[in-house]
């Protein structure tokens, strides 16, 4: 009996599908950064467009986007900050509450910010895994949302700790701790465990100036790009790379990158096919490209509609192209806002997003 294979998850074009064969793409890296970019050709940029706008309004709105994440059925989940929200969104634009998780009182300072949904990510179960920066310490923690938006607990955090990014390798969850570390638990759940910290993951202690002055989160986005981790440190304006040992622990970490502007910082991140990093940079207004030669390219600012970017992703299949992008325009950085309204955002790039798929 024949298998016939989803036509979604093999649209690609010949011509892609021959320069895969040919490039090897797993050790794409590893070649010389002007190699490959003539190999790929110039980087490509479309316009930047508006998937959703939300009400900024006060409670109960408060609607700031702070994560998206795109599922495997092309259904997009956007975590709203202040509220708890887990918002879907349907390939045909209809949007729905997936969930909401308890955070406290809106506004209410704890743990040295406010309560707070951070960063999602997801498996191909259709599970939603979301770090929770609760004011009440019984619901602080990692939580995962299944396919029909049960949302259940799965590990505690301490108010010591600021659970912000989130990513998932091998069966396991890597949380980025915004006062200076790295956790691991298994996506099972369980008790976590410090997977990396030191000096290049320390929070800096440097603050935004708005009135009165919030604290610029030390680990912020993380991700994974073939065996390493990559740590946004907002608060020292680097990305920090850290290379796995063959047990699974942590290697020696080492600053992948340093922004040209000292006080600008990536939130949150995401990287295409060749190692490329496009990062939002919360509570400035831009989308840095990063290249591989550690060159940077300011690529929408708020002129293109951006306020206070903190999170990008790619699509999966069809929009494997597509980068979405969440604007929370958080309250408290009204006075250094341009006032354009939180808000998905997407723009189609020449090339898709890692892992392929």
């Amino acid at each position: 009996m024949g298998y016939t294979v989803p036509m979604k998850r093999i649209s690609l074009t010949l011509p892609l599908f021959a320069a895969l064969a040919a490039c090897a793409c797993d050790d794409i890296q590893d070649e010389p950064a002007a190699e490959t970019e003539r190999f790929w050709h110039p980087p490509q940029v479309g316009q930047l467009e508006t998937v959703a706008e939300f009400n900024h309004g006060p409670p109960p709105n408060f609607e700031t986007p702070e994560s998206v994440l795109v599922g495997f059925n092309d259904e997009i989940y956007i975590s709203m900050a202040l509220t708890g929200e887990i918002r879907k969104t349907e390939p045909d634009g209809s949007q729905s509450t997936f969930a909401t998780l308890p955070i406290g009182v809106p506004l209410q300072p704890c743990g040295g910010l406010v309560g707070i949904v951070g960063a999602m990510a997801g498996d191909i179960l259709g599970n939603v895994y979301v770090n929770v920066a609760s004011c009440e310490a019984e619901n602080r923690g990692v939580w995962r949302i299944d396919a029909d938006g049960n949302a259940q607990k799965i590990a505690s955090f301490g108010f010591e700790v600021l659970p912000n990014g989130i990513a998932t390798f091998l069966g396991q969850l890597y949380i980025a701790d915004s006062s200076g570390k790295v956790w691991r638990v298994p996506m099972t759940g369980g008790t976590p465990e410090v997977w990396a910290d030191g000096p290049l993951l320390a929070q800096s202690g440097v603050m935004v100036p708005v009135t009165p002055p919030v604290p610029v989160p030390g680990p912020n986005g993380i991700q994974f790009f073939k065996k390493a981790a990559y740590v946004a440190n907002s608060s020292q304006g680097t990305i920090v790379k850290i290379p796995f040992k063959k047990n699974g622990s942590a290697g020696t970490p080492e600053v992948y990158h340093t922004f040209e502007d000292p006080e600008v910082g990536c939130d949150d991140f995401a990287f295409d096919i060749i190692g490329r990093i496009y990062c939002t940079t919360d509570p400035a207004h831009t989308v840095i490209r990063i290249d591989r030669d550690h060159s940077e390219h300011i690529l929408f600012d708020a002129d293109d509609g951006l306020d206070g970017p903190t999170a990008a992703m790619f699509g999966r299949f069809d929009d494997r192209r597509t980068l979405y992008i969440t604007n929370a325009q958080f309250p408290f950085f009204d006075e250094i806002s341009p006032n354009n309204g939180p808000s998905l955002q997407k723009v189609e790039l020449a090339l898709p997003g890692y892992p392929f798929r």
